[in-house]
């Protein structure tokens, strides 16, 4: 019985022997472990581009630098995401490491829904209404707002955007241009080579219905006659042809 004990003991001190000397390489090896390349992954709206490496390998070379060593145990992830987040048109960032010598970064980008042209230069209207110096490089596919004289002014005409998208008379595909101004607004829809005037302030909701009963009522064909619906005045619906 007291060699079962003694043998018992011996067993359970070469096992915790064990467990330490496993746990101690590991460390060593874990702690040597450096990062050899860097993945990046962008998630992107359906046809835009927004996010370019130009803007994010000086943010990411600059994190790297500031960490010595790169040692994978000791790289703060979140202050990386925090850095690419700052960024203009990143909506979110994820930093994480997943064992195989590779820093992995996931972004998702923001989304815009029009460019605005502000005097000789073109911004993008996010979808949360921001205004953001459009990139060199962006590739989108969205209306363009004009006749807006500064930011303040693109982010109310991107509130008007949503407000007639709400309508569902139009939306970003059929949606071409909207030309804002202080007595009116104008659209130019997609398909057709008529422009639609319509009251800028509360009275727009009505004027987006008058104008789904107008479609309604005339064929394709017929609304290719017109030049120009004009729907500011009550109850009635002035349109001039060709």
């Amino acid at each position: 019985m007291r060699k079962q004990r003694i043998f018992g003991v011996i067993i359970a001190i070469l096992l915790f022997a064990g467990l330490i000397t496993v746990r101690s390489l590991s460390m060593i090896h874990w702690n040597e472990v450096q990062f050899s390349k860097v993945d990046i992954s962008i998630q992107f709206p359906d046809n835009q581009t927004l996010i370019f490496n130009s803007n994010l390998q000086p943010v990411i070379n600059t994190f790297l630098e500031e960490q010595g060593d790169s040692n994978a145990l000791t790289v703060n992830a979140f202050l990386l995401e925090t850095s690419l987040e700052a960024l203009p048109y990143v909506a979110d960032a994820q930093v994480y490491w997943n064992m195989d010598q590779r820093l992995k970064i996931a972004l998702v980008s923001k989304q815009v829904k029009a460019v605005v042209m502000i005097g000789a230069t073109t911004f993008l209207v996010t979808t949360e209404n921001e205004v953001l110096k459009k990139p060199l490089e962006a590739i989108v596919d969205v209306p363009v707002i004009t006749g807006v004289k500064d930011s303040s002014e693109a982010a109310a005409a991107g509130v008007t955007l949503h407000r007639i998208y709400l309508s569902q008379v139009f939306n970003d595909a059929n949606l071409a241009q909207l030309d804002q101004s202080e007595d009116r607004l104008a659209i130019v829809p997609k398909g057709y080579n008529h422009t639609v005037w319509l009251n800028s302030d509360e009275r727009l909701t009505d004027d987006l219905n008058k104008l789904t009963a107008f479609y309604a009522a005339n064929t394709p064909e017929k609304l290719d006659d017109f030049k120009r619906i004009d729907l500011r005045y009550k109850n009635q619906v002035v349109s001039t042809t060709r």
